[in-house]
């Protein structure tokens, strides 16, 4: 990574950062309602949940029950949508967009470590075969330019979603089998994944908790032993003479 990957010496202000920071929640929140609902949603309104999500799993679940053009405008636009977001995060904020995303998802940074060796030996084919969050992250903190990264992550995420949709109609048997047993159990399968998602909510809001109270003594542990550092250097008090 360059020099710039810390950010611009004068990044936008906190209007910018609340633009670029409020889609992204949404967007997350809409993840979360689909991974919790996905039960319920994957027969009956699979346009609906590809929408909120287009992870692979539903891009493949979603192949036999969905017309093809339909399926492609919705999911490419799905996951073209945080990708703007997500590299201006990187372009504009740097490291510290890097520690915001790892504050609040963890998940991102995982795969950002993964994607970082690849991006580093190839970054203009990283972005056209995998046009991730991670990788959109750090094409912006390596500052690649525009008039590249739309037409590479376009492309790529078309290319994502054909590849997905071949896959689906290939295992199409097996997925409408998949799909018959979500509609009979579909209820069961919906407390689960409902208790799977909150689960995972209060797991962040404690690990990032956790995290926030781990970095603060740090800090703290830091401070104290730079001033006990600065007293022991510093020179004896004189000691007044009687007169």
């Amino acid at each position: 990574m360059d020099q710039t990957a810390a950010g611009p010496a004068h990044a936008p202000g906190r209007w910018a950062l609340v633009a670029l920071v409020v889609p992204i929640l949404i967007m997350v929140v809409a993840s979360n309602v689909a991974n919790a609902m996905w039960p319920t949603l994957v027969n009956d309104h699979p346009l609906l949940l590809l929408s909120l999500s287009s992870i692979n799993r539903y891009l493949v679940a979603t192949t036999p029950v969905t017309d093809a053009v339909p399926f492609f405008l919705v999911a490419t636009v799905r996951l073209l949508l945080p990708d703007p977001f997500i590299f201006l995060l990187g372009w504009w904020y740097g490291d510290r967009g890097l520690g915001w995303l790892n504050r609040r998802f963890p998940s991102v940074i995982r795969s950002w470590v993964v994607f970082e060796r690849v991006f580093r030996k190839a970054r203009y084919p990283a972005v056209l075969i995998a046009p991730n969050n991670a990788v959109c992250l750090l094409a912006g903190m390596d500052r690649m330019p525009v008039r590249a990264f739309v037409p590479l992550n376009i492309v790529g995420t078309i290319g994502r979603v054909v590849l997905i949709r071949m896959t689906g109609d290939l295992f199409s048997v097996q997925v409408s089998d998949g799909l018959g047993f979500v509609e009979r159990y579909r209820w069961w399968l919906l407390g689960i994944s409902v208790t799977a998602v909150v689960f995972g909510l209060v797991s962040d809001v404690v690990g990032r908790k956790a995290r926030d109270e781990a970095e603060v003594a740090a800090t703290n542990e830091r401070a104290e032993r730079e001033l006990g550092e600065g007293r022991s250097t510093a020179p004896d008090d004189p000691v007044d003479e009687p007169r």
